[in-house]
């Protein structure tokens, strides 16, 4: 089957009959720190130099609030949690070979009430 010119979002070659992957519609739009400013410069009607240096403030005050341990939480939108996963042993399923998992310090998003409605309003790809 080879490379078919199909990349996941890390940029890995995807494998697999480019038929089965012509039926998927699904468009993929990621919108950018400039795109961002832009948008919310048009919103206010505020200069986006302006724009720029709020929403660098404000990233500032999230990083050391979730580095101090803090959960940062958007009514309407959603809460993010600095957690720590503990090491844990996982066993390969094929080969039973054990191998320990060291800790590591993971980013939590969980999607508020809202959010999770607004999500399902969205129509599903066919």
């Amino acid at each position: 089957m080879g490379d078919n010119g199909l990349r996941s979002p890390d940029s890995r070659p995807v494998t697999g009959d480019r038929t089965h992957f012509s039926k998927i519609s699904l468009i993929i739009i990621t919108m950018k720190h400039k795109g961002l400013v832009a948008a919310v410069a048009s919103k206010t009607n505020q200069p986006e130099n302006e724009i720029e240096n709020m929403l660098q403030a404000t990233i500032d005050i999230l990083k050391s609030q979730l580095v101090d341990g803090n959960i940062v939480n958007f009514q309407g939108f959603g809460s993010f949690e600095f957690k720590r996963k503990e090491e844990r042993l996982s066993v390969h399923p094929a080969t039973k070979i054990r191998t320990l998992i060291p800790p590591k310090q993971v980013m939590n998003f969980r999607q508020s009430a809202t959010l999770k409605v607004k999500l399902k309003e969205i129509p599903h790809h066919e």
